[in-house]
């Protein structure tokens, strides 16, 4: 029996060192324990009789026997538990183990824990179902931890893993001090592992609810994902699809559902990613969120995010008007609140870091109309020279919508100044900029996710694909989602995966995505580091910036 496990021994050892390099002294106990419990069924042999034993083997002088009138004769509970340890020689372990519960509910105390130890032993050598027709006795005595320790164990040894880890989750948290806790934690991570099914990806989007829109528009693009990916394997690959309602506990419940269907790594979610990847962390299954908090990552090694950032922005923006450009000087002028304050902080911190002058810096509030002062303040920070020979040296920021800057960019021309880049984030890319502010912005620097309209292979024909099927062009959410699904899906593919823990690794391995929102690779943090797309406004268009 033992060497018909080795294949599986030598997986586990794999895993095992992958998940806890350098305690190896647990990974014998576990492999020990595997090749122990492996061999439950199989009968102990009687003890040889003397007859039968080698001719001439010197043994030690016996201490004299005592006379038969000395000898303690047994009780009857004594020789209740003699009876007992005669069905375990012969074999007969179910009605031993019944001997010895009613035991524990007979003896006095003292007695009893050598009856546990005899029990403890007994339930290593006893099949699964035995050991849960015990757990379900109404008169079962036996410690409710040791049952459920050991029928863990006896599922993992019959490669039921799924069972497994489903009772050991139950015993580390009815007992979490329990003296194996311990064990059971690291066996738990090595059934994660062995519950893996690498052509299986599950993904969790807001279908109902309240954000039930955005869940929508990521379906189409994960159902683009998926009929792209198909051909490629041969029809191998499963995608398991579950709703989130919009609430935390129910993005919870699917992990912990896909967590059962054994998949090898979860997209999403979206609006619920901190509740659900915490559970991801727990269960050992990579996780890609698609959400702009960047804190998400934070969580543990197997949670990673894959959306468009402010940091990402931000460092798009000041890399390009200042490395590519040539600006020198750079004001802020922004909104008094949460997106303003957020993107002046990070435009502040950012420049500091990069080296990059940072001029002056203006605040509004949100009812506020007439912008002509926050100009003239913005004219004096930057100073009157202009531009220099090689060209503009000078550039604002403003973290705003459309019905603001509509108010604030005329202001600009009103003023005089016209000789500043303007930057923005993607908020910029609509078509209402165009409409509301057309004149005004030219030089325009805007930072964006997805740009169907892109001279890049990959992303022009996904958009017009996804014309054909849908009937419109495909945004920022369709288009992450797309690319989200197909990094998990040829990651997990990926012939050097063979565990949960690996494609982990993979992921974190700086390893280059190409995908329709750019190029994208994460680093051990989990954060994506993405190419992101470049606007400006030509003839009334958007255009992309080659960069």
């Amino acid at each position: 029996m033992l060497f018909e496990k080795n294949s599986i021994h030598m997986i586990l050892q794999e895993v095992f060192l992958m998940a806890h390099p350098g305690r190896y002294y647990l990974l014998i106990i576990f492999i020990f324990s595997i090749s122990f419990f492996a061999s439950c069924g199989v009968k102990e042999q009687p003890v040889p009789d003397i007859a039968t034993s080698p001719p001439n083997v010197e043994t030690e002088p016996l201490e004299p026997a005592l006379p038969p009138s000395e000898i303690p004769e047994l009780t009857p509970l004594e020789k209740r538990e003699k009876e007992a340890d005669a069905n375990v020689l012969s074999g007969n372990y179910r009605a031993a183990v019944n001997i010895y519960n009613y035991l524990l509910g007979t003896y006095p105390l003292e007695k009893r824990q050598p009856v546990l130890e005899k029990i403890e032993s007994l339930l290593s050598q006893m099949e699964s179902n035995d050991i849960e027709m015990i757990m379900n006795s109404k008169i079962n005595r036996i410690l409710e931890s040791m049952l459920l320790y050991r029928l863990g164990l006896s599922y993992a040894s019959k490669e039921q893993y799924s069972r497994s880890r489903d009772i050991l989750t139950l015993f580390v948290t009815k007992y979490p001090g329990h003296p194996d806790a311990k064990d059971a934690m690291d066996i738990l991570g090595l059934l994660r592992d062995k519950s893996f099914e690498n052509n299986k990806v599950g993904c969790i989007l807001p279908l109902s609810g309240k954000f039930a829109l955005f869940g929508t528009k990521a379906l189409k693009g994960v159902q683009m994902a998926l009929r792209d990916l198909t051909p490629l394997y041969k029809d191998k690959i499963t995608l398991i699809i579950k709703d989130s309602e919009s609430n935390d506990e129910r993005a919870v419940a699917c992990v912990r559902e896909l967590a059962k269907e054994n998949v090898a790594a979860i997209a999403g979610p979206m609006v619920t990613a901190m509740a659900a990847a915490s559970e991801a962390q727990i269960q050992s299954i990579p996780m890609i969120c698609m959400t702009q908090k960047s804190e998400v990552t934070e969580i543990g090694d197997y949670i990673f995010s894959n959306f468009l950032t402010p940091e990402m922005q931000v460092n798009a923006l000041l890399n390009y008007s200042g490395n590519n450009l040539g600006v020198k000087r750079f004001a802020l002028l922004y909104p008094d609140d949460k997106y303003g304050t957020t993107y002046m902080e990070l435009f502040t911190k950012m420049a500091e870091e990069g080296g990059w002058q940072i001029v002056g810096s203006e605040f509004y509030s949100q009812d506020k109309i007439d912008f002509g002062d926050s100009v003239l303040k913005l004219k004096r920070f930057l100073g009157s020279s202009s531009s220099s020979a090689s060209g503009i040296e000078k550039a604002v920021f403003i973290p705003d919508s459309i019905p603001k800057l509509a108010m604030i960019l005329p202001q600009f021309a009103y003023h005089n100044v016209n000789d500043i880049y303007l930057l923005g984030t993607n908020i910029w890319h609509n078509q209402n900029l165009l409409r509301d502010a057309a004149g005004y912005v030219s030089n325009a620097v805007i930072t964006e996710g997805f740009f169907p309209e892109s001279r890049k292979e990959v992303t022009s024909k996904f958009a017009e694909s996804f014309r054909l099927i849908y009937g419109e062009s495909p945004g920022f959410i369709e288009a992450i989602a797309y690319d989200t699904v197909s990094i998990l899906i040829k990651t997990a593919m990926d012939k050097e995966v063979a565990s949960r823990a690996s494609l982990k690794n993979i992921l974190a391995g700086n390893r280059m995505y190409e995908g329709v929102t750019g190029n994208t690779m994460f680093g051990v943090s989990g954060k994506p580091h993405k190419e992101l797309f470049l606007l400006t406004i030509e003839n009334n268009q958007f255009v992309e910036i080659s960069h």
